[in-house]
């Protein structure tokens, strides 16, 4: 069995783990938040003030950055298949719009087509405001 002061250290670490531990928490939520990319444990260890040899040998705190590092993996999927999807819509929607630019403006009938060189003619000589005319003496 322990001695009273062996019980007290151990508690007294066990509440410092505690301790470091909740800083890491916090400091791996307040990096997702901000959308600070999480991946060396050094950076994390300045931000939660322990040393990286904590993040490593503690088995929790090893899995709190894991969890971290997956969740911000996964933001980032997420938006850069947010960021392809729109860059397809663009795509898409250029390539509508020239084929729509391409299209004649005013669709041609056949009969408009193989009009007769006499109708050409008389089309040369309209105006808006209708054909040409001679004054009549």
């Amino acid at each position: 069995m322990p001695s009273q002061r062996t019980s007290r250290a151990l508690a007294a670490r066990q509440a410092r783990t505690e301790a470091s531990l909740d800083r890491v928490r916090e400091v791996v939520s307040r990096m997702l938040k901000d959308k600070t990319p999480i991946t060396v444990a050094a950076a994390v260890a300045r931000r939660a003030d322990v040393s990286r040899t904590f993040l490593y040998d503690n088995h929790e705190a090893k899995q709190i950055i894991e969890a971290g590092t997956a969740q911000a993996a996964g933001r980032r999927a997420e938006g850069r298949e947010a960021e392809q999807q729109s860059m397809e819509a663009s795509w898409r929607e250029q390539a509508l719009n020239s084929e729509d630019a391409l299209k004649p403006r005013t669709p041609r009938s056949r009969a408009s087509a193989s009009r007769s060189p006499s109708s050409s003619a008389r089309s040369a000589n309209w105006t808006p405001a209708g054909p040409k005319r001679t004054a009549a003496a």
